[in-house]
């Protein structure tokens, strides 16, 4: 039914919205198969403020992962957050150019525990509801996390002298409605999630498991990879993923990479991997 009043201020209307995620490596919708959470904040476009927010699961979209949102009349701009469970606090603040979304840290170490939640995002402007059928508007999601999996593991028929340890800090933490990391963010901290190879009668190495924010050049990313007291890498992870020329960090969101040590007597020779392309080859003084 339509709205009749003379002053339709306190009406609703309808608002139609399609959702994809369409810019991935597979080059094809992958919605259904990954967003399981949305969360809408419709902002005012003249006066900047908060005018309707929702929450709902995909599996309460249509077949075709639309929807139809009643919202009051007005030109509006919609900020979608997809993925978002537990990870993540959303703060919608007082207007659009307030709101930020966060990364649950630890209170007590803060660091951020790892959860394989991945989370998506879509800014789109100039939204006008007004009572008019329209044919509605597509919201093409963007994915802002990584999986990055560091493998540190000795040549076949050898052993580590110890458990390998790792840590990726981010200044990733924080983003803005357009998806964006805000100046001054601080570093995060993330830990792990380590799984121990198996080699019968040997100390081979373990799997170290994370999903980060959104990793980018310039996000002052860092990773330390340590054998007991002894350093095998402190430096850039953007950088070290980056020396693979494949690599395209608004694209890809998943990184693997691999530490390969052969141990001797006082040193430990290292030939790291990204996605499986060898990008430097050096040797580490044991302590």
């Amino acid at each position: 039914a339509g709205c009749i009043r003379d002053n339709r201020d306190d009406c609703l209307f309808p608002l139609r919205l399609h959702f994809t995620y369409l810019y991935n490596v597979e080059d094809t919708d992958l919605f259904s198969d990954e967003v399981e959470t949305l969360c809408l904040y419709l902002y005012d476009t003249e006066t900047g403020t908060l005018a309707a927010s929702r929450s709902m699961t995909a599996a309460e979209l249509d077949d075709d992962n639309s929807t139809v949102w009643l919202v009051p009349p007005g030109r509006f701009s919609l900020v979608t957050w997809g993925g978002v469970k537990s990870r993540y606090d959303i703060d919608p603040g007082m207007s659009l150019d307030a709101m930020a979304l966060s990364i649950n840290a630890d209170p007590q170490t803060g660091s951020v525990a790892q959860d394989r939640e991945h989370l998506w995002h879509n800014l789109t402007t100039d939204l006008l509801v007004n009572g008019d059928l329209t044919p509605g508007y597509d919201i093409d999601l963007h994915k802002l996390s990584n999986d990055v999996t560091v493998t540190i593991a000795a040549t076949e028929g050898t052993s580590l002298p110890y458990h390998p340890s790792s840590s990726i800090t981010a200044a990733n933490g924080t983003c803005d409605a357009f998806g964006k990391i805000p100046d001054g963010t601080p570093a995060t901290l993330y830990a792990p999630q380590v799984e121990a190879l198996s080699r019968a009668g040997l100390l081979p190495g373990s799997v170290h498991s994370y999903t980060t924010m959104a990793l980018a050049d310039g996000d002052g990313s860092h990773l330390n990879v340590d054998l007991g007291d002894t350093t095998v890498f402190d430096g850039s992870l953007t950088d070290l993923i980056g020396e693979n020329p494949g690599i395209d960090f608004d694209l890809l969101d998943d990184f693997q990479v691999y530490f390969l040590i052969t141990p001797g007597d006082d040193r430990l020779d290292v030939a790291v991997s990204i996605n499986g392309w060898q990008v430097t080859e050096y040797d580490v003084t044991l302590r």
